[in-house]
């Protein structure tokens, strides 16, 4: 699952904001080594910031109420979702 959140997501963004994404995928990397590895694959030339959950993290953020995720499934718009 990717899903844009934060400024892009609510039409409010300026010449100086970041895109901001949420990514759900199966990785055995560690967190910072997820952002890295989606820095590569994107480019640097885009100023992004990038939280890359397991679904397993996931889903216990969503069960634990996490007022971040929240906010990002409120706000946010879903780009890619596999069926």
């Amino acid at each position: 699952m990717v899903v844009l959140f934060g400024s892009w997501a609510r039409g409010d963004y300026s010449k100086e904001s970041d895109v901001d994404f949420l990514i759900v995928k199966r990785t055995k990397r560690r967190p910072l080594w997820r952002r890295v590895d989606v820095r590569r694959t994107v480019g640097t030339d885009i100023p992004m910031d990038v939280v890359v959950y397991t679904p397993r993290e996931f889903e216990e953020l969503k069960k634990s109420g996490s007022a971040f995720l929240k906010g990002v499934l409120t706000e946010g718009k879903i780009l890619y979702e596999k069926e």
